[in-house]
């Protein structure tokens, strides 16, 4: 009995968020550039593509030149179990997960390598907040009130799909920076 191919959904979206003024941390207001971020959290499928291509390299051309010399690979924790569980569309820790998921475990080192392999680059912590918070500096990516985020497939309570989240989702479209 074989299992069926999983159905991945890439999504190399970017959303263009317009540079100017903006309300950063306690009210202080700072000026970026235009800048482009992922729409979408990285998901297990894609990180596996980056893991793949550069264990065929055997390189470290991706790696950050300040990397830690004991920091020797860019596999995380608990991947081949995770990552088992999501190929095969099981639980994992308890939590239903699929390789649409978003990726865990990954260090700031592993996010930079990736970044880089994919000819992108880290936001920073003022463009993150902007992309997630807007020029008016709302209290959540989708607005002030606090609400429940309710996912479209109930299978999905901890760890959900990329585009399975209704209301995660900023003004801007970026999705998932709650």
């Amino acid at each position: 009995n074989q299992t069926p191919e999983p159905i991945i959904k890439h999504s190399d979206a970017m959303i263009k968020i317009e540079g100017g003024e903006f309300t950063y941390q306690k009210n202080t207001t700072e000026t970026l550039p235009t800048f482009w971020i992922d729409k979408y959290e990285i998901t297990i499928a894609q990180y596996k593509a980056f893991l793949d291509a550069i264990s065929a390299s055997n390189g470290n051309e991706f790696d950050h030149p300040d990397q830690p010399i004991e920091k020797f690979q860019h596999k995380p924790n608990n991947w081949d179990e995770y990552y088992k569980a999501a190929n095969l569309g099981a639980k994992y820790e308890g939590n239903s997960v699929n390789l649409n998921c978003p990726v865990i475990y990954v260090d700031w080192w592993d996010a930079y390598a990736y970044a880089k392999w994919k000819n992108h680059r880290l936001p920073t912590e003022k463009e993150w907040e902007k992309a997630a918070r807007g020029k008016n500096g709302r209290s959540y990516p989708w607005g002030n009130e606090l609400k429940v985020l309710e996912p479209i497939n109930d299978n999905f309570i901890a760890w959900k799909p990329i585009d399975t989240s209704r209301a995660d989702i900023s003004e801007e479209g970026v999705c998932g920076l709650f």
